[in-house]
């Protein structure tokens, strides 16, 4: 957690496909569900750009296609006055992704994911949200780990010139893919949805856990029309938010806590009839600041 925010390579891709699906068992009225899905991922790098910086892009002269796969299947329990937009209740999502080994020398993995969320009813129609996440990575089958192998190997892959950005982030990437192979890749933290005012997937490790909570003070509770040019609906919700989140990665259980990162900040959600949540976050860090426009509230997992 104590990486450089400005050290990161931007690698850019090119002839990229994606395709899975998902399948869904609902029981009591949607209360309980079980669910598996499963998508894959074929793309080809057509250029890295070290540091962040363009000088130091390099392209790709025979670019080589890598595979990406994950299957997830998991279920959810749903006790809340409304699925769209709970003021009262609990929700736990837990699931289990499997990470096949793609090429011979990676590893073979599994995630586990538990999210818990509670929902307190405040004032008249206002709420105060609780989360609880934590997500652990397994190593079943493990790849190659020995560091100046998997050197010898990126080094093959790439032009990179001894002291140079390129052979720099290439030590780093080992490194990086070493802990990987032997520990595993649990989910990350950082971006839309947990510690906001970081970048997306910003830390990461083999263990993640995160408590987040927030204010949900609603404005209005009314059915009215709205026409925004790219958004045509009946809004049903206007609110304010104010959130605080803090988590903590680390490759060993033992670890976690050890170092942490927090975020605060405000927000203004818009509950629409057709069942969308816009939802626009400005939230603070160590980092700096970090402005959010997505769709659907915060703390979600990809079964929800």
């Amino acid at each position: 957690m104590d990486s450089d925010p400005d050290d990161f390579n931007i690698v850019e891709l090119q002839n990229t496909s994606l395709y899975g699906g998902r399948l869904t068992f609902t029981f009591l009225k949607r209360r309980l569900e079980f669910f598996t899905l499963q998508y894959n991922i074929r793309s080809e790098p057509s250029a890295v750009i070290y540091q962040g910086k363009e000088e130091n892009r390099q392209e790709y002269v025979d670019p080589e296609p890598f595979t990406f796969q994950r299957l997830t299947y998991g279920t959810q329990i749903d006790v809340t006055d409304d699925r769209l937009d709970p003021r009262m209740g609990v929700r736990f999502v837990a699931t289990r992704s499997e990470s096949p080994s793609i090429e011979a020398d990676s590893s073979e993995s599994y995630t586990v994911d538990n999210n818990l969320t509670g929902y307190i009813p405040l004032l008249e129609s206002s709420t105060f949200a609780i989360n609880y996440f934590r997500s652990d990575a397994t190593v079943t089958k493990e790849g190659v780990t020995d560091y100046q192998s998997i050197l010898d190997d990126l080094r093959t892959n790439y032009t990179c010139t001894a002291g140079d950005p390129c052979d720099e982030s290439l030590k780093k990437l080992a490194t990086d893919t070493q802990a990987s192979r032997k520990y595993g890749t649990a989910s990350s933290l950082g971006g839309s949805s947990r510690l906001r005012s970081y970048a997306g997937g910003r830390f990461s490790g083999a263990h993640t856990e995160f408590y987040g909570y927030e204010f949900r003070w609603n404005l209005t509770d009314e059915n009215t029309p709205f026409d925004l040019y790219f958004i045509r609906d009946f809004r049903t919700g206007f609110q304010l938010a104010f959130f605080y989140e803090t988590g903590t990665v680390a490759e060993q259980r033992e670890d976690l806590w050890t170092k942490s990162r927090n975020s605060t900040g405000l927000g203004v959600r818009l509950v629409t009839g057709s069942g969308f949540i816009y939802r626009f976050d400005i939230a603070t860090g160590s980092e700096g600041q970090e402005t959010t426009l997505f769709v659907d509230y915060p703390w979600g997992t990809i079964a929800q």
